[in-house]
C-alpha cells in the first residue's frame, strides 16, 4: 500500500448540466463519490447555479476553494477561453501546492471541455483539435 502522505487524489467529473433530467438525484450521487474517495482537487464540467446551489448545501463542499475545488493551496489560477467556441468552452489551470512546509514540488493541475460533437453535422473535428493543441501546449 502506498503512502497515503505522498499521495493526492484528484477528481475530474462532467456533471452534465442538464437540469431536466434527475439533476437532484445525480449531483446527489457525485457528491456520494466525493465523500466516498475524498479527493484533493476536484475539476468538475458543466456546473450551473442551480447544481451549484445542491453541492454547496453537501458537508464535504466547504472543505474545498472553488473553480477549481482543492483543499490545498492554489498558485497561479488562469483561464483561458477558447477563441474559435461558439459556446464559450475553455481552459482551467492552477498550480497544487502539496505541502507548504516541505519543499515538495509544485503540482500543475488543469482541466477542459471540448466542443462536443454534434452528428450528423458539423462534428467540430476543427475546433476539437485545435483546442485540444491548446491544451496540450499549456
Amino acid at each position: 500500500m502506498a503512502d497515503a502522505t505522498k499521495q493526492i487524489k484528484f477528481l475530474t467529473y462532467n456533471v452534465w448540466s442538464r437540469e431536466d433530467v434527475f439533476v437532484y438525484k445525480r449531483m446527489r450521487a457525485i457528491g456520494a463519490l466525493v465523500e466516498k474517495h475524498n479527493p484533493d482537487v476536484i475539476f468538475f464540467q458543466e456546473i450551473m447555479p442551480y447544481i451549484r446551489s445542491i453541492f454547496e448545501d453537501r458537508p464535504w463542499w466547504k472543505k474545498y476553494h472553488c473553480s477549481p475545488l482543492s483543499k490545498l493551496p492554489l498558485d497561479n489560477f488562469g483561464r483561458w477561453k477558447f477563441a474559435n467556441s461558439p459556446t464559450g468552452r475553455g481552459y482551467l489551470e492552477a498550480d497544487v501546492t502539496p505541502d507548504p512546509a516541505t519543499t515538495k514540488p509544485v503540482i500543475r493541475v488543469a482541466t477542459t471541455q471540448f466542443e462536443r460533437p454534434s452528428p450528423p453535422a458539423p462534428m467540430r473535428c476543427v475546433e476539437r483539435y485545435a483546442q485540444a493543441e491548446h491544451a496540450s501546449r499549456r
